[in-house]
């Protein structure tokens, strides 16, 4: 499922407009979220906000500015099914402290497994 699929999924086919300057309007996307780096280091964490090109979240890592992660978490499903686990690659964009905003860059998958 594109990205852009999946985030009207998660806020619905509309969101409000901000006097903010993104790309892409934001919506609040409060999940737990697990983190791998290039190096195989995992980290958990929690989202903040989600738009279709990215997602604010609060991590307790050393990430730095540029590096590519792979992040993963569970998508409700509205039927009341099983949650379906989301697997999406991501670059470090901006860090403050602990939040991170992180710029997707590639389409999500569903994991494997």
């Amino acid at each position: 499922m594109p990205m852009n699929r999946l985030w009207q999924k998660l806020v619905g086919e509309s969101s409000s407009e901000s006097a903010d300057r993104r790309r892409h309007p934001r919506s609040s996307f409060v999940h737990d979220i697990v983190v791998r780096t290039a190096a195989g280091d995992t980290f958990h964490g929690f989202g903040r906000d989600i738009s279709q090109s990215g997602l604010g979240a609060i991590i307790a890592a050393d990430l730095q500015v540029g590096e590519e992660l792979l992040i993963r978490f569970e998508q409700a499903d509205p039927s009341g099914a099983s949650p379906h686990v989301v697997e999406q690659k991501c670059v470090v964009r901006q860090r403050f402290g602990h939040r991170y905003g992180l710029e997707f860059v590639s389409e999500q998958h569903p994991a494997a497994g």
